[in-house]
C-alpha cells in the first residue's frame, strides 16, 4: 500500500483564530469534570464554505451563572439572554416552547452557526474559545460529513474497517 505524507493533513495546534461557519453535531446539557452543570457544544467547521480547517471539531461550553436573574433561573440558571441570542442565531422559530433546556439543545443538533474564535490563556495553556455566536451567511448547507478515526480530533485518516472491536486482542 502507497502513501504520500502532506503536512497539511497533520493533526494539531488550536484551531487559528477567526471567524467560521458551523454546523452543530452534537448538543446536549452536560457536566464539567467538577461537576458543575453545563450545556455542552460539538461544533464542525462546514465544508462548503471555502474555509480552512473544514471538518475541525470546536467544543463549546454555556456554563450556568454565578448570580443567575428569575430569567435565568425559567432557564435553569443559563444565561437567558445568551440562550434567546444563540436561538435566534441558529434559526429556531420565535415563540417555541421547550420543556427543557436538554430539549432545546437537541433542538439545535444540525442547525448553522457562524462563530467567531479566539485564544484565551488559563492555567498556563493556551485554548481557543468560541466568543461569538452569529448567524450564518451562507444558509444553504451542502456540507460532507466523513467519517472520524477512534482517535477523537484526528482528521485525515477513514477507518477502512477489519476486525470488530470484539475481536480485538486488547
Amino acid at each position: 500500500m502507497a502513501f504520500q505524507i502532506n503536512h497539511k493533513e497533520a493533526a494539531g495546534g488550536i484551531l487559528p483564530e477567526g471567524e467560521y461557519e458551523v454546523i452543530v453535531k452534537n448538543a446536549h446539557v452536560g457536566a464539567t469534570r467538577d461537576g458543575a452543570p453545563c450545556i455542552n457544544f460539538q461544533l464542525t467547521v462546514r465544508s462548503d464554505c471555502g474555509q480552512a480547517h473544514a471538518g475541525y471539531t470546536i467544543y463549546d461550553d454555556l456554563y450556568q451563572r454565578r448570580d443567575p436573574t428569575p430569567a435565568d433561573l425559567a432557564v435553569d440558571g443559563f444565561s437567558a439572554k445568551l440562550i434567546q441570542s444563540l436561538s435566534k442565531a441558529a434559526g429556531l422559530a420565535d415563540g417555541k416552547r421547550y420543556n427543557s433546556v436538554d430539549e432545546w439543545a437537541g433542538d439545535l443538533v444540525g442547525k448553522l452557526l457562524r462563530v467567531t474564535v479566539q485564544h484565551k490563556d488559563r492555567n498556563g495553556k493556551t485554548r481557543a474559545r468560541v466568543q461569538w455566536r452569529n448567524e450564518t451567511k451562507f444558509p444553504n448547507c451542502t456540507h460532507v460529513w466523513t467519517e472520524s478515526s477512534p482517535a477523537a480530533g484526528v482528521t485525515g485518516f477513514t477507518d477502512l474497517g477489519g476486525a470488530a472491536d470484539d475481536d480485538a486482542p486488547f
